[in-house]
Parts: structure tokens; sequence; C-alpha cells
């Protein structure tokens, strides 16, 4: 990723690269302080370089926070009021289009931007976005209470329906069911 200057517009898309960095090379950022380490090199400008700054030298005095106190730090700083609710009208408006994998992945990523974790919500608005012929295949089936089961079902569903129609839908085709 690029190095990062402490725009909200540009705070999703910079952590997701980091993350992708961390997934690929996972020797080298296996510890939180690694991670950290790489995120807050990378905050060299603005009000980024401000905050880098400050969470270095709390960590010189008090230690390294987990990653995932970091990551809440970082969102509190940088994910404005208008990031998130600009996250929360698109996970509002998402509908699959393509693979129920790609459609699971964007979900999950806006729903982490919107900063919203309500089950409910989350899930009612997920299924709201799949084509009406899964919806009904998930009545008769029953929705599970957890998410990551729950798209676990569409993601196994969807590459049951594409091994049995030999068909590997784009993300310009909208799936017939």
């Amino acid at each position: 990723p690029e190095e990062f200057d402490g725009s909200p517009d540009k705070a999703p898309e910079f952590i997701r690269k980091c993350a992708m960095v961390f997934d690929v090379n996972p020797r080298i950022y296996g510890s939180n302080k690694a991670k950290i380490g790489y995120i807050l090199a990378l905050c060299t400008k603005g009000t980024a370089k401000v905050f880098a700054d400050i969470v270095r030298n709390e960590y010189m005095e008090k230690g390294w926070d987990s990653w995932d106190d970091f990551k809440k730090k970082f969102d509190t700083q940088f994910y404005t009021t208008d990031v998130k609710r600009k996250a929360l009208t698109q996970l509002m408006k998402l509908k699959q289009f393509g693979s129920a994998d790609e459609y699971v992945v964007r979900f999950k990523q806006l729903a982490q931007q919107a900063g919203n974790s309500d089950v409910d919500f989350l899930a009612n608005h997920f299924i709201s976005g799949l084509p009406f012929k899964v919806r009904e295949w998930l009545a008769d089936e029953g929705i599970p209470k957890e998410l990551e089961n729950l798209y676990t079902m569409v993601k196994n569903r969807d590459a049951q329906r594409r091994q049995f129609l030999g068909d590997v839908p784009t993300r310009r085709t909208q799936f017939q069911w």
C-alpha cells in the first residue's frame, strides 16, 4: 500500500491492502507488533503522521496493544461518521451479482466499514441482497443463527449450483437460481 495521509476516504482501502500484505507474509507479520509497526511506518503524512507519533509514544511507555485494540484506535481515528454512513448505505443497497463468494466478501467489508455488528440487522440485509430463489431456498432450509454459517451456507449452495450447471458466473451477470 501507499503511504497513508489520514484521509477517511482512503482508510478502508489502506487497511485492506495492509491486511493482504499480512495474509501473504504470515511469518513476517505474525505478531501484533509487526502488523502495527508496518501500519505506523506507512502513516507518514497529515493526520496519520500525528496519529502514528502519538501511538508510538504510547507504546514506548505502556507496551504494544493487541491487534484488535490497535484496529479500534485506528478505526476511531480515521473512520468518520460520513465514511460509516456511506458504507452502511452501500451495505443496505448491496445485491448479489456474480458469485456468492464475491458477495460475501463485499458484504463483510461494508459491514466492517459501517461499524455495525448487530447480527440480526446484518443477517436481514445480507438475505435481502440475495436473488429471490436463494431467499426462497433459505426459507425452506432454515436460516442459521450465526452469520458465518449463513455465509457458508449460501456460498456452498452457489458452488453446488455452478457445478451442476457447469457455470462460472461473471460479476456482470445476475444469477438465475
